[in-house]
């Protein structure tokens, strides 16, 4: 989560954090709908990858808001 907070501080102070929180749900949601749609374990893979970005950026939004 430390990474996650130095690495996302500079963007949320950009963006903001309705732009952030915005963001992080699309990425997750998006990757869970397509996961669904999955043809291939390797896209399967990739796809369920692209949902723990989206969880690693709700999670250190989350950790950076809440100190």
């Amino acid at each position: 989560m430390t990474l996650g907070a130095v690495l996302l501080a500079p963007l949320a102070d950009k963006l903001g954090r309705k732009a952030m929180i915005l963001i992080a749900s699309l990425i997750l949601a998006s990757g869970m709908t397509l996961s669904a749609l999955a043809a291939s374990v390797n896209e399967l893979m990739l796809l369920r990858f692209l949902c723990r970005a989206g969880h690693w950026l709700y999670a250190g939004k989350h950790y950076l808001f809440n100190q």
